[in-house]
């Protein structure tokens, strides 16, 4: 990429550095936060990443603020207004000969942003503003906290020191923490970088918010260590024509997290369509291995034990098939086709690493890396995270990387969750054991697999499948990258080892009828995965593809333009219904209606959202179990845990339904709250026990021991 030529712009008799970048059909003005560098931005991999998203469907013009980066210095005695600061922004525009532009704001940069639309609208053509707010003290900071973050700033500024206030969540990636301190150094000094801070602590442009007219998308991270996510809900509420998207993450500054994630949201609502994927990503396997000296051998041994052990490194990554990625820190990053590579060579660094008298640490994961250059983004800090919770000689990989390794023959135990900031639900973690190499010459009955569960995210899409929605309609619906809903659906038909979309949709259909039936709550194990007992389907085995094959096999069928019912017939997946009971299996839609509606009164509409062939296999099971007075367990009882599920899917639909339902089988107020503090609080131990990765062996004994003591003492 050849260097960005950089200008100046007056503004008054300041000048303002700016950059023009990208050749789109309209301008993108982005004013960035606290401190910029416009030549320091194209050296981080996460901001350069986002700037070349930016540019790719815009002339991107960019400019450090006055009293930052390659623009004039302010005097901290007399600190210019927000009006004037704004005003920087004219002058650019007109340097750069921009009429009308769309504006992103991000951070400090928002309330600039806001501003500048609310004088001149008629030189505004949208607002995107990311972590923003109107009012500095009320949900940035304290006057208390920013005195001080200055003085913090006044002794330490140019050490990386401020890191913890804005990406906490990076303070452990040395790379980026070396970045930082640089990124201070040369975009404010000590003293411009305390009147910055005070610059901001002035800002408040709640009074100019009903004054904007432009159409306005707010993006905000939903754990933003920085500025409090109420600041955009605000905002929200006061701009007229604004959108609020929240996406996870803790780190504020726009570059960090997931970059594409925050660039597709912008580029759909300026452009009015998704980004397109990229073909140059692919699926690979990456693992990331963590040394460290246990035995305090000194300097100078550890770092002859550490060559040696890199030597032996590189030499096992390449015979596994692997390839070396890079060194981030301690870490040594190496990529693979497969995961299965990738656990194989983890388990020969393991050795390696005890031969030369080290203690070693591993992580492994799967997702979508760039073809060429090491891989960066979202995937490899989830990878480096996974490491940096294994334990002394552990290898520990994702669920997924693991579901695809199904029939290798390598081994896996759960390790709970971890919580990663930038996904919206705790990562399912396994770890690798040893593999079996020796098995009797009679093997025992197998014993069925362990459930494989949907989460509640993919619990959403294979409903949306259901439905006939494309993955563009998904993504759009869920809030999500198309990316993201296709690796959804192959993890799907990975877990419920089906062959296609239409059967994804049909499954749905069948099990999902009533909306008290959460699908993330299904386990399917061993041949009953293969929906039903000893019923015959189609004998595919998605859990035995490769990432790729799985993912094509998505795009051939997404780009049918048959319905999902039409699919469903084509698949011959009406068979599969055989598995209803046999009065629902040989009972019409038409049936199945009237007989709804001489139970019910009339048939809700929700009936009709399923396939005919699904309609009287779902009322049987209603009727069966949920209607049913001579169940086990009583209606109110039922109707009560359905709310607790419900209150944790969340759905507002459930919730209501159930709620009603209870309430007509006699549940008191004080029952249903009781209901849903159970579910809270089952949720809340679920995270602890997970989350802290309790031994179960120890918790079940421990749980035996209680109960027993318990029932002892009753007696």
């Amino acid at each position: 990429m050849r260097p960005i030529e950089t200008r100046y712009a007056l503004s008054g008799d300041v000048r303002i550095a700016y950059q023009v970048v990208g050749q789109g059909s309209f301008d993108l003005v982005f004013v960035p936060g606290f401190i910029s560098n416009l030549d320091l931005h194209w050296e981080d991999e996460g901001y350069a990443r986002l700037l070349k998203r930016l540019s790719a469907f815009s002339r991107l013009i960019l400019f450090d603020k006055r009293g930052t980066g390659l623009s004039d210095r302010v005097d901290p005695r007399h600190l210019p207004s927000l009006e004037t600061r704004m005003d920087d922004v004219r002058a650019v525009m007109d340097a750069t000969g921009s009429g009308r532009a769309a504006l992103l704001g991000a951070s400090e940069g928002a309330p600039m942003a806001m501003l500048f639309a609310a004088t001149y609208p008629e030189r505004t053509r949208a607002l995107a503003l990311y972590g923003g707010y109107a009012h500095f003290h009320k949900w940035v900071m304290s006057p208390e906290r920013l005195e001080a973050f200055i003085a913090t700033a006044g002794t330490e500024w140019g050490t990386g020191a401020t890191l913890p206030n804005f990406a906490p969540g990076r303070v452990d990636d040395a790379h980026f923490t070396q970045w930082w301190a640089r990124f201070e150094r040369l975009s404010a000094s000590p003293t411009a970088a305390a009147a910055l801070a005070r610059m901001n602590a002035g800002i408040d442009v709640r009074g100019v918010l009903s004054a904007i007219g432009a159409p306005t998308l707010l993006i905000h991270r939903r754990n933003d260590a920085r500025v409090d996510p109420g600041a955009s809900r605000f905002l929200a509420k006061n701009i007229s024509n604004a959108r609020l998207v929240e996406v996870p993450g803790r780190d504020h500054p726009i570059w960090t997290g997931d970059v594409d994630r925050v660039a597709d949201l912008i580029e759909e609502f300026l452009t009015g369509e998704r980004a397109v994927a990229e073909a140059e990503r692919v699926l690979a396997a990456l693992l990331a291995t963590r040394i460290y000296d246990t035995a305090r051998v000194g300097d100078r041994m550890w770092s002859e034990r550490s060559e040696r052990f890199q030597e032996s490194w590189q030499q096992l990554v390449g015979r596994h098939g692997g390839r070396v990625a890079g060194i981030h820190g301690e870490l040594m990053i190496s990529r693979f086709d497969g995961p299965a590579r990738a656990i194989r060579c983890a388990a020969a660094l393991r050795d390696a690493a005890q031969h030369v008298g080290i203690a070693s640490a591993q992580g492994a994961h799967v997702g979508e890396v760039e073809m060429r250059g090491p891989p960066v983004g979202l995937m490899a800090r989830v990878t480096m995270q996974i490491a940096a919770h294994a334990g002394r000689g552990d290898i520990l990989a994702s669920r997924l990387a693991a579901d695809l390794a199904a029939g290798s023959g390598l081994h896996f135990i759960d390790a709970g969750r971890v919580t990663v900031d930038e996904l919206d639900e705790p990562l399912a973690l396994v770890q690798a054991t040893s593999e079996q190499h020796l098995e009797p010459a009679c093997r025992p009955k197998a014993k069925p697999a362990e459930p494989a569960q949907l989460t509640a995210r993919e619990s959403e899409v294979v409903i949306l499948i259901a439905d006939g929605k494309s993955n563009a309609a998904i993504a759009a619906e869920l809030r999500l990258s198309e990316h993201t809903v296709k690796r959804h659906v192959a993890n799907i038909l990975l877990k419920l080892d089906l062959p296609s979309r239409a059967a994804a949709a049909a499954f749905s259909a069948r099990q999902a009828g009533w909306p008290g039936r959460a699908i993330g709550t299904m386990a399917l194990s061993g041949e009953a995965a293969r929906w039903g007992r000893g019923v015959p389907i189609l004998s595919m085995q998605a859990r035995r593809m490769s990432p790729g094959k799985a993912l094509r096999m998505e795009d051939a069928m997404l780009n049918s333009n048959r319905s999902i019912k039409s699919l469903v017939i084509a698949a011959g997946v009406g068979a599969l219904f055989t598995i209803a009971p046999a009065r629902a299996e040989d009972a019409s839609a038409a049936a199945a209606y009237k007989d709804i509606e001489a139970t019910l009164g009339s048939v809700p509409d929700m009936f009709k959202t399923l396939p005919d062939v699904a309609v009287a296999g779902a009322w049987a099971e209603i009727k069966g179990v949920q209607l049913n007075p001579k169940t086990a367990l009583d209606g109110k009882t039922k109707e009560l845990l359905g709310l607790a599920v419900a209150s944790q899917i969340p759905c507002q639909y459930c919730i209501y339904f159930h709620t009603e339902a209870a309430k007509l089988n006699g549940a008191t107020d004080e029952e249903i709250k009781e209901a849903i503090a159970m579910a809270a609080i089952v949720r809340h131990w679920s995270t602890m026990l997970n989350g802290s990765q309790v031994d179960f062996a120890t918790f079940k004994q421990q749980t035996d021991g209680v109960f027993a003591a318990v029932k002892a003492k009753s007696q």
